[in-house]
C-alpha cells in the first residue's frame, strides 16, 4: 500500500500545493473548435486533453468519456443501464468523440483516486469543440480503503499496473451452468474499476444463450457474477478472446 500511495503522491503532489488560483468549472474550460461546429451528418466531435488539476500529467488507471444519455448494454433488444456509450482517455490524456447534438457527456476517472465524477459533467452540448478537464485526487479515499478494503488495494495496484487503454481488446464468451451444461442467463459481466454514470459498476448481461461481448482495454481484468461471494470468477487477456465458462449455481 506504501509503495501504491507513493506513486500517487509523486504524480499529483503538485495537486496539494495548491499553487493554481484557478477555481475552474466544468463548462468554463470548454471552447468551441476553430474548424467547425458539426460533421457533415449532423453530429458534433468533442476532443481534447485530460490532466490532473496544477499538472501536466493523466489521470492514474482507466479513465472513461462516457455519453451520459445513451447505452450499449442489452437484454432481449432492451437497454439496460449497464455501460454507457465511451471512449477511452488514452495514456497521454487525449480522448475524442463523436456524439449527437444535445447529448450530454460525464468523464470517469478511477474512482478511488479521484474526486466524484459528477464534477466533470456537461450537458446539452451543441457545437464540436475543444474540452479540456482538470481532475482532482482524493487520496482520502485511498487511505479509507485500505483501512476497509487492503483485497481491493492490491487490486487496485496491478489495475493501474498492466491495465492499458491504447490497446483494446475483444472478449466474447458463453456462460454454461456446471451442473447441467445449460447456458445461464442475465449473469452479470463487469470490467474491474469502472463505472457507469449510474454510479455504479459498468456491467453487461448474458442473452438467452449465455452470450457475452465487451470491448475493454488489454489486460483489465473481467469479473463473472462479481455479486456473489461464492460463485463469482474473474479472468484478464492480452489479446482478442473467446472463452467458454461454467459456474456451479
Amino acid at each position: 500500500m506504501n509503495h501504491l500511495v507513493n506513486i500517487i503522491t509523486l504524480t499529483l503532489i503538485s495537486t496539494f500545493s495548491f499553487h493554481s488560483t484557478q477555481n475552474l468549472k466544468p463548462n468554463s474550460i470548454a471552447r468551441k473548435s476553430e474548424t467547425m461546429v458539426e460533421n457533415l451528418d449532423g453530429s458534433i466531435t468533442i476532443q481534447g486533453r485530460v490532466t490532473v488539476k496544477g499538472t501536466e500529467t493523466p489521470p492514474l488507471g482507466i479513465t472513461t468519456m462516457n455519453v451520459a444519455n445513451k447505452w450499449i448494454t442489452k437484454l432481449d433488444n432492451q437497454i439496460i443501464h449497464g455501460e454507457n456509450q465511451h471512449v477511452y482517455i488514452d495514456k497521454k490524456g487525449y480522448y475524442n468523440i463523436t456524439i449527437q447534438k444535445g447529448d450530454d457527456l460525464t468523464l470517469i476517472p478511477n474512482q478511488y483516486l479521484y474526486k466524484d465524477f459528477k464534477n466533470y459533467s456537461y450537458t446539452n452540448l451543441q457545437l464540436s469543440q475543444v474540452l479540456n478537464i482538470q481532475v482532482e485526487p482524493d487520496l482520502d479515499k485511498l487511505t479509507n480503503l485500505e483501512k476497509k478494503s487492503p483485497f481491493i488495494v492490491q487490486n487496485l495496484r496491478k489495475h493501474l499496473e498492466e491495465a492499458d487503454p491504447d490497446s483494446l481488446i475483444k472478449i466474447a464468451g458463453r456462460i454454461y451452468n456446471r451442473k447441467n451444461n445449460k447456458p445461464l442467463q442475465k449473469v452479470v459481466v463487469s470490467p474491474s474499476f469502472l463505472l457507469n454514470t449510474k454510479n455504479i459498476a459498468s456491467y453487461h448481461l448474458t442473452d438467452k444463450k449465455g452470450q457475452f461481448f465487451l470491448v475493454v482495454p488489454k489486460n483489465k481484468e473481467i469479473i463473472i457474477n462479481p455479486l456473489s461471494t461464492q460463485h463469482s470468477i474473474s479472468f484478464s487477456a492480452k489479446q482478442d478472446t473467446i472463452v467458454d465458462i461454467y459456474l456451479n449455481i
